[in-house]
Formats: structure tokens, C-alpha cells, sequence
């Protein structure tokens, strides 16, 4: 390729002014074509091992392989950095005087991006590896942050604060768990719902069964009344229904014992009385309506 190229500055044309003007002009128009494709040829069979010395070779494959660090900065506190090595790349974005910064680190194991102002304690990362993502976002003036941590099996969301009180909902393939304070409200109706532990706080509960169990005792309430369980068997209760025949009233509400068990109104230390407002009261045992006594089985109006 060395003599190709020496060919081509020994053709240079001569511009001998015995020449006539038309004359050199085309023989340097000849020229650059020649040149031009002679250039063409050799740059296009450039070689490392046949047109560059060893030590040249080692200069330019050692910058290829060298790690890479760049700074750039001006005199008003900004700049940016890079650092590129076999393990890690790294990049960095400051303003000094304003106290912010945002990085980003790439290795073979993850990504983590951070972005924070250091004068309002202010930060928030992502970090993401083949296990899973974490994202956090923290206030250190106010001493509280969030964070949301996905793996494949479960998602965690959790807000804490310097107090100790601790907010978190986890859900995975088993189901939800609440761990905190937690209030229901809408938009559309008033009042609200709060639940801290084992503790419901509401208005109107509506359309639903409520079940309170201690050991084999249990109390039911329903849309069609009260159940009282010796569990599982049902033993008594309250209900209303609306199946009174003509004379008595279609609308009843009753106290009722069953499967062997007994039924007990009791007043400790305090008289026992049962009124009926234009109706007539039926009544078992000795019983005492504004001074007429009943005793057995009757009726006083």
C-alpha cells in the first residue's frame, strides 16, 4: 500500500508554464481522479498488522481497553462524570451550589438510580435486579419515607415514620395483609370506617353477617336477626317475621330458646316489667301489671 500511495505523488502532474493553460488544467482534473481512487483503495485495505507499527497497535487496542473516566465542570458548581470499568458503569449529574444530584449504576447484577436534593433531605432510588424492583422515596427533615418492593412472589408496600408507627400492605399468592391504621371513605355517602386491630369503628353495616365466636360460644347477626350458638348448633336467638294470622298482629318479634335449651328473663336487683300499648299481654307465673296480679297462665289488658 506504501508504493500505491508513492505512485500517486510521483504522478503529480507538472505545471511547467511552457504548458498551455488547458492543458494542466486537465491533467490535474486526470489527477484527482486518479488520487481519489487510489485514496479509496488503500483506506479501504487499511490494516492494524500491515500498515501500523506494533507499538501503535498497543497504544490505540490498550485506550480500547483501559477504563474510562470523564469529567466535565464549569465554574457555577455543575457537572457531570463518567466511569466506565470492566465491572460497573457509573454517571453522575450535580449541581454543588443547589445541593442536588442524580446517578445511575449499571453493573452485571443490577441498576440502581437515585435522585436527591441534599439541602430539603430529600432522595428517591429505584433498584432493580433479576430478583426483583425496590423503590424509596425519603424525607430525612420530616423522618418519614414509603417504599414498594416487587419479587415475583409477593409486592410490599410500607410507610414508616421516626415514632416507630409503621403502615404496610403485603400481598402475594396467600392473600393480603394490613398492617396500620386503616380508614374507608367515599366521596358519595358520609361518615367512614376504621379498623386498628381487632377494633371496627362505622355507621351502618348493611347487607352482611356478623359472627363473634368465643370458644364454643358464638352470636350471629343477620339481615333476618340475632343467633345465639353453642357451636356449631344453634340455640336461641332473636327474629322477626311477619307471618301474625288475623287477630294478632302480622309483624312479631320473638326471644326464643331451642335444641335443649332453656330460655331465662332475669332482672338482678331491679323490677321486671312487660308492656303492651293497645294490645293485650300474655303472661305465665305470677306477674304484676299496675296492681292486677296474674298468676298461671293468663292475660291482662
Amino acid at each position: 500500500m506504501a508504493g500505491e500511495l508513492l505512485s500517486l505523488d510521483t504522478q503529480f502532474p507538472g505545471m511547467s508554464a511552457d504548458k498551455p493553460v488547458e492543458q494542466r488544467i486537465s491533467e490535474i482534473t486526470d489527477y484527482l481522479y486518479m488520487l481519489r481512487e487510489g485514496l479509496h483503495h488503500a483506506l479501504r485495505n487499511l490494516s492494524m498488522t500491515k500498515n501500523m507499527n506494533r507499538a501503535s497497535v498497543e497504544q490505540f487496542t490498550g485506550m480500547l481497553t483501559k477504563p474510562i473516566f470523564a469529567r466535565i465542570e464549569d465554574g457555577e458548581g455543575r457537572l457531570s462524570q463518567l466511569a466506565v470499568t470492566a465491572d460497573a458503569i457509573k454517571l453522575q449529574v450535580a449541581d454543588v451550589e443547589r445541593g442536588v444530584m442524580s446517578a445511575v449504576t449499571q453493573t452485571a447484577e443490577g441498576i440502581r438510580q437515585e435522585v436527591a436534593d441534599l439541602g430539603r433531605g430529600l432522595s428517591s432510588s429505584i433498584t432493580q435486579t433479576a430478583a426483583g424492583i425496590r423503590q424509596e422515596v425519603a424525607d430525612v427533615e420530616r423522618g418519614v419515607m414509603s417504599a414498594v418492593t416487587q419479587t415475583a412472589s409477593e409486592i410490599r408496600m410500607e410507610v414508616s415514620g421516626l415514632t416507630g408507627q409503621v403502615a404496610s400492605l403485603q400481598m402475594s399468592v396467600n392473600g393480603i395483609n394490613l398492617t396500620g391504621f386503616v380508614t374507608f371513605s367515599s366521596l358519595q355517602t358520609p361518615g367512614a370506617t376504621t379498623i386498628d386491630g381487632g377494633n371496627v369503628k362505622s355507621g351502618t353495616i348493611s347487607g352482611v353477617t356478623l359472627r363473634s365466636v368465643s370458644g364454643e360460644r358464638a352470636v350471629e347477626i343477620t339481615d333476618g336477626g340475632v343467633n345465639v350458638f353453642a357451636w356449631p348448633s344453634m340455640v336461641g336467638g332473636l327474629r322477626y317475621d311477619t307471618n301474625g294470622q288475623a287477630p294478632y298482629a302480622k309483624n312479631r318479634v320473638f326471644l326464643y330458646s331451642m335444641n335443649g335449651t332453656a330460655l331465662k328473663i332475669e332482672a338482678l336487683g331491679a323490677d321486671l316489667s312487660i308492656e303492651s300499648v293497645g294490645g293485650t299481654v300474655w303472661a305465665m307465673g305470677n306477674w304484676n301489671f299496675y296492681g292486677a296480679t296474674v298468676t298461671g297462665l293468663g292475660s291482662a289488658g
